[in-house]
């Protein structure tokens, strides 16, 4: 799975592609609940708000890596700092955040060398 900014996505990615709500609509109720969890044919919030926090959390480490020490970086830094936060006021392991051994100081580390 490749997880992209919404504006990054075109028209011809989008071509032949269902959106998740497509695919399940195509299930059977049994089929939704073994896929989804699901209580009385909607998702399980919690389960709806985990995958959103995971997903932003896993973009913010990719995208920051990719250009340590940039501005781009800072704010992921500041993002996953936050959920790091949260997590321990809420008694969320940061493995279930997608945060367990992740070093988010590597944020704010430029790979360029100064002459």
């Amino acid at each position: 799975m490749e997880v992209v900014f919404k504006d990054e996505i075109t028209e011809a990615d989008r071509a032949g592609k269902e959106t998740v709500n497509e695919a399940l609509a195509r299930l059977t109720p049994e089929q939704r609940k073994g896929v989804l969890g699901i209580r009385n044919g909607k998702m399980d919030k919690k389960h709806d708000y985990g995958s959103i926090l995971n997903a932003m959390v896993e973009v913010a480490k990719e995208r920051g890596m990719q250009n340590p020490g940039s501005d781009y970086a800072l704010a992921c830094y500041q993002l996953l700092e936050t959920a790091i936060s949260e997590a321990e006021v809420w008694g969320v392991s940061l493995a279930d955040i997608g945060l367990k051994g992740f070093d988010t100081s590597a944020l704010l580390k430029s790979d360029r060398k100064t002459a």
